[in-house]
């Protein structure tokens, strides 16, 4: 019986986040990786609580200021894939999902999901 393991990148491997969005259409933290490859970069959203939706973008930490470096997918709610084709620029950085409610509200709204910044 011939065992063989196949190597798993950081970017590759999915990493869950969870808590609330903050008030008022505040930008959050979601969850940080490193941007390996250049790849698509992907966000699975498992919940977002009540009725509110989330808007979600990229940006690459390692540069100051800090830069976006995706497009915003707006109104991501249970069970949506979202995917970010990254800025070049961010390759061999860390990038963080962040998000925000898509519509001004004053309740904290809880979500959970994973990311990765290569497919």
């Amino acid at each position: 019986m011939t065992v063989s393991a196949v190597p798993a990148f950081a970017g590759t491997t999915w990493i869950p986040f969870a808590g609330t969005l903050p008030i008022m259409q505040s930008w959050g933290n979601l969850a940080t990786d490193t941007n390996n490859n250049s790849s698509l970069a992907e966000a699975k959203i498992s919940y977002v609580g009540g009725d509110y939706k989330m808007n979600l973008r990229v940006y690459d930490i390692d540069v100051k200021p800090e830069k976006q470096v995706s497009g915003t997918y707006t109104d991501a709610d249970d069970g949506t894939t979202a995917k970010f084709n990254l800025d070049a620029s961010s390759k061999g950085h860390k990038v963080q999902l962040r998000g925000q409610t898509a519509n001004w509200t004053i309740v904290r709204v809880e979500y959970s999901g994973s990311f990765r910044a290569d497919s």
